[in-house]
């Protein structure tokens, strides 16, 4: 608690709290945040064969998926995406499905 005086002599109590529950909370995002990051979802990366360019998605985080010029750009962007993906769904408390089956880190096109 702390004291602050005003230009006409009275005086305010101020009370500063401090949630220890909000900050295990946000450890517990970043912690969880950090685990499913470094699961290996399946990115599938799609050439755009109309406009260019390329578009990407993680088949099992449904929804989240994103587009750019190059290669190196969308796997860029589909990280941003799949961290932004997840965070969200931690703080809704969205259930976050794990990758069904391990997967090889070697980069694959699909054409559709």
């Amino acid at each position: 608690m702390k004291k602050i005086g005003s230009h006409t002599g009275q005086m305010k109590m101020v009370f500063f709290t401090f949630c220890p529950v909000k900050a295990i909370m946000k450890i517990e995002l970043m912690k969880n945040l950090e685990y499913y990051m470094a699961l290996p979802y399946r990115l599938e990366i799609i050439p755009d064969s109309i406009e260019g360019g390329y578009g990407a998605r993680y088949p099992e985080l449904p929804g989240c998926i994103t587009c750019a010029d190059t290669m190196e750009k969308v796997i860029t962007n589909a990280q941003d995406a799949k961290r932004e993906w997840l965070v969200a769904a931690l703080e809704d408390g969205m259930p976050i499905p794990e990758p069904q089956q391990e997967f090889t880190h070697e980069p694959r096109l699909a054409f559709a």
